[in-house]
């Protein structure tokens, strides 16, 4: 782990990398672990069916895991740049 001027961890984001690579990189990770643990522990019958079924299976999930995000970031952006203020300002 890499360390500041004093000795202590240093918690930044290795040179080159932001905090969104990072967090995209990791949770992608993730992701294919997850998928790969479901379909060796399980034995997913479509999965060997053929590869278009798998591709369009992961696709559909990659897709909606993907919105999801997405949307979840724009709510989040949207609550602290104060978009919904100027739009609809509140009587309290």
């Amino acid at each position: 782990m890499p360390q500041d001027r004093d000795g202590a961890p240093s918690h930044e984001a290795p040179r080159g990398l932001s905090k969104t690579a990072l967090f995209v990189a990791a949770t992608s990770a993730i992701l294919a672990a997850a998928m790969l643990i479901f379909i060796v522990g399980f034995q997913f019958e479509a999965l060997t069916s053929g590869p278009h079924i798998a591709f369009a299976l992961f696709l559909g999930v990659a897709g909606s895991i993907g919105v999801g995000v997405g949307l979840m970031a724009l709510v989040f952006h949207s609550n602290r740049s104060g978009h919904d203020d100027r739009v609809a300002p509140h009587d309290d």
